[in-house]
């Protein structure tokens, strides 16, 4: 499991760190997400569906439903922002949990 931590560069010139390998049970802080990080994964030669964990409630506090999974093609990136993650933020511990339908090969990261 990866507790992902948001790079979030300043006036100066900064370095992003790399993407790091995957694992069922992912978290990002809700702080980051509320403060315009971006969660992007990368899939090498095999595709993965990231799910996002539904935590139980939507933001009415009206039961939600299901979540559908996201394709991530081989080769290919995709990223999510603050609109499509913030729903998922579980508000007990304020991470947003990610799943991963095959982990190998595919490594995620969040820039400010």
């Amino acid at each position: 499991m990866t507790d992902y931590v948001g790079v979030f560069p300043t006036g100066a010139v900064s370095l992003v760190s790399t993407p790091v390998s995957v694992a069922s049970g992912d978290r990002i802080d809700g702080a980051d997400i509320e403060n315009g990080g971006v969660f992007t994964v990368f899939a090498a030669g095999t595709p993965t569906d990231v799910t996002f964990v539904d935590p139980g409630k939507t933001p009415a506090g009206t039961p939600a439903g299901t979540v559908p999974p996201v394709t991530v093609a081989a080769n290919t990136s995709r990223s999510w922002g603050r609109t499509a993650l913030k729903g998922y933020i579980n508000q007990a511990s304020n991470k947003v949990v990610v799943n991963y339908s095959a982990p190998a090969g595919v490594t995620a990261q969040v820039v400010g």
